[in-house]
């Protein structure tokens, strides 16, 4: 029995690498030149833009006053920026005013057709009559709509309107 040894690592001398396929020098070189090309391009490119930049005047920009960004006015440079005949002058004060006047007829009752016995009453009024009567359905085939209109002919509607507003 041989007892003989090799301290080397097994080798087969059939299946070896090639030594020259990869140049590893080539590679890098073509990474670094590539790089180097790529911040040059970018420097000069820099260099252009400010050197172009530095010459170009920009025009002033002025925004066309109709494009309507603005806030609306107040009364006392009104004036000074539109012509005659300003059609509104306090549009603050009309908007209060308006809004006060829807706020008084959401809240009162009167008529708005006597002749007819139409009136308006306060919105609460009419949220809770809504809530008692229901809102109209409609009728299905064969039978006769129902008639939920709460105010009409004249001073009858009126006095009904009136006496179940105070119970």
């Amino acid at each position: 029995m041989d007892t003989k040894h090799s301290s080397s690592p097994l080798e087969n001398p059939d299946v070896l690498h090639e030594e020259s396929d990869v140049n590893v020098r080539g590679i890098v070189g073509f990474g670094l030149g590539l790089a180097l090309t790529i911040g040059l391009s970018a420097l000069v490119l820099y260099g252009m833009f400010d050197y172009l930049r530095g010459n170009f005047t920009p025009k002033p920009v002025a925004p066309s006053p109709l494009i309507g960004v603005r806030e609306p006015v107040e009364p006392n440079q009104a004036p000074e920026l539109f012509p005659n005949p300003r059609l509104q002058t306090d549009y603050y004060g009309d908007l209060e005013a308006l809004r006060e006047e829807w706020s008084k007829r959401l809240e009162s009752s009167g008529w708005l057709d006597k002749n007819a016995g139409i009136v308006h009453i306060p919105i609460d009024d009419a949220m809770r009559l809504t809530l008692e009567r229901g809102l109209p359905a409609r009728p299905t085939t064969g039978q006769q709509p129902i008639e939920t209109r709460t105010v009409g002919a004249g001073k009858q509607g009126k006095a009904k309107l009136l006496a179940s507003r105070n119970q």
